[in-house]
């Protein structure tokens, strides 16, 4: 029983670990690359949340047999009698409906951002649908998917520099080179989740922090890029969207100028993929001994 107690603490644990790992990596940005921060960031929020699934299906089991076929288990994964089976069943449900909210609403969010041919003014540049939209506010954002476009208002394009412009769409191309549309969906998914938990709402925040960080480094102008920063500090974005003003704007700043000449510490990086990959044994290991 103490065996069984250590296991689904654990359990808990990790799978939390997991789940708040891009605010750890953000602590710790320059043990890692901001493009493969991105990569461990969904890697593991994804594995928190398969994993915490996972354990709260295994113990809803005995609850869904009883009703199948009215028989009695008292076994479960975590510890106590039916009402913890029952408990279980319900965050199951909560939380797999709150990620298919957060997801739908997501994929809405994108469809809405996109503008038909016939609206607006739409140019092609290096392979993606530039639409300049008639605003006086200062916004630019891709929108992924099979028709990717790069939304930029008239606003923007009078208040930014040549330069700085190019620094914009720069940023918002390395949006849409590098896929980063799933991970904004990953993101879009917890968001329903950030409202109510504080913990899940840093973590959100982290990772578009690692997201639009990356993007940065991606400009051939930091310069450029710290001064359309400042000039677009406060302007106003839906949540996760992959716009140019998104994020902290102050510590992406500071990122672009500490960041110049980043080479990531190899101590720095195996100690942070050792944790990570040491959070995920903590997850499994302990649903594989259940059925043992």
């Amino acid at each position: 029983n103490v065996i069984g107690n250590i296991l689904s603490e654990s359990v808990l644990i990790a799978t939390a670990g997991l789940v708040m790992f891009p605010v750890a990596s953000r602590r710790f940005a320059r043990a890692l690359r901001p493009s493969e921060r991105v990569r461990l960031n969904a890697a593991t929020t994804l594995s928190g949340i398969v994993m915490l699934e996972a354990a709260l299906i295994v113990c809803a089991v005995p609850v869904l047999v009883v009703l199948s076929s009215s028989s009695h288990i008292d076994r479960h994964f975590f510890p106590g009698d039916a009402i913890v089976g029952w408990g279980s069943t319900a965050a199951a449900v909560v939380i797999a409906s709150s990620l298919l909210c957060g997801w739908v609403r997501f994929r809405r969010s994108q469809d809405r951002l996109r503008f038909e041919p016939w609206i607006c003014v739409h140019r092609e540049r290096s392979g993606y649908d530039v639409v300049i939209l008639e605003s006086y506010r200062s916004i630019a954002y891709a929108v992924g998917g099979r028709r990717p476009q790069i939304v930029v208002t008239t606003g923007l394009v009078a208040d930014l520099t040549g330069a700085e412009l190019r620094s914009v769409l720069e940023h918002e191309r390395a949006h849409l080179r590098r896929g980063h549309r799933r991970f904004l969906a990953l993101l879009g998914a917890l968001e329903p989740a950030g409202r109510f938990l504080a913990p899940i709402r840093r973590a959100v925040g982290a990772a578009q922090f690692a997201l639009e960080h990356a993007a940065d480094m991606d400009t051939s102008d930091s310069f450029a890029t710290r001064s359309a920063l400042l000039k677009l500090h406060g302007a106003g974005t839906q949540p996760v969207v992959a716009a140019f003003a998104a994020g902290d704007v102050v510590d992406r700043i500071s990122a672009l100028s500490n960041g110049a000449h980043f080479t990531a510490p190899l101590p720095g990086r195996a100690l942070m993929y050792a944790v990570a990959l040491t959070l995920v044994a903590l997850s499994l290991i302990p649903l594989v001994m259940f059925w043992l």
